[in-house]
């Protein structure tokens, strides 16, 4: 039952996460890709993206998360969750060590990767056409497939799993960092944390995690952007490839903005986890209690 508030909680938290933070996802995209030679700040980019394209270009590339990020977080905190109470003894969550939490959090990285990989890919390539009308996620994906088979869906992928597997087990390892230093100043259990600590909890962990793993996914969004039918490049050749014409400075070229974006987007992230996991961990109870009476 655990798993299954686990996978529920994290479709809640992954659909609001969205709505939170898309419209800097936008930017930290075209930072990364399209604006990287071009002169000016990110901010004056921004602009002249809202005077040409309009309001609605802060939200391209929304439908595949939306349909994928629930999915795809609702995965995520399921294989932590499934992974975090095996390798605990007795399978107590809330006494299982930073270690265990950080290996636990690997593991949810690399198993949501393989749901992280095509969204990112079709989020991208919305997200990097500067045309006012938009790509259709739909024919989108039909033209990945027509020319580069079903393997053109994974493209990026081995870069996608470089950047998640280290990055969620940062991510769990300082949210839990935070909630039992709480703890321990308050001398209350963990399942009594307040919401406001997860959501300050959660913001932190989405900034740290960001900035260590920010030019791994600068590399892997020039992976994505290349056009279906293109020689597939390898994550290596591509970094010294960018790192030859462009100079180390462009592998940290939008992580203001990044940061900036994930501290509200994984501050809400957690808090609706938290929430949707307590909510129905009270259903469930004034269930048995009902289910025990009637019996």
């Amino acid at each position: 039952m655990d798993a299954a508030k686990d996978f529920v909680g994290g479709t809640v938290a992954g659909i609001t996460g969205v709505l939170v933070g898309q419209p800097f996802d936008v930017m930290r995209i075209r930072a990364q890709t399209l604006w990287v030679q071009r002169q000016g700040t990110v901010l004056l980019h921004a602009m002249q993206m809202l005077r040409t394209e309009g309001v609605f270009s802060l939200f391209k590339g929304v439908v595949p998360p939306m349909a994928g990020v629930g999915f795809q977080n609702a995965v995520l905190f399921f294989a932590y969750g499934t992974a975090v109470r095996a390798i605990t003894p007795g399978g107590k969550v809330d006494e299982a060590s930073l270690a265990m939490v950080t290996i636990a959090g690997s593991i949810g990285g690399f198993a949501c990767a393989f749901v992280t990989g095509p969204v990112e890919l079709f989020k991208v390539r919305q997200q990097v056409n500067e045309k006012k009308i938009g790509l259709r996620t739909v024919s989108l994906v039909k033209n990945m497939v027509a020319v580069d088979g079903f393997s053109g869906l994974y493209r990026g992928l081995t870069a996608t799993l470089v950047r998640d597997v280290p990055s969620y087990g940062s991510y769990f390892w300082s949210y839990e960092l935070i909630r039992r230093l709480y703890a321990d100043r308050f001398g209350c259990s963990l399942a009594e944390v307040p919401g406001f600590v997860d959501f300050l909890a959660g913001g932190v962990a989405g900034c740290l995690s960001w900035t260590i793993i920010y030019p791994i996914d600068v590399v892997k969004s020039r992976l994505q952007m290349q056009g279906e039918g293109s020689v597939r490049e390898g994550f290596f050749h591509c970094a010294k490839r960018i790192y030859s014409t462009q100079g180390w400075r462009v592998f940290g070229k939008g992580l203001g903005l990044t940061v900036a974006r994930a501290f509200p987007v994984n501050a809400t992230i957690f808090y609706f986890h938290g929430s949707t996991v307590k909510i129905l961990s009270l259903l469930q109870e004034s269930y048995l209690s009902l289910k025990v009476g009637t019996g």
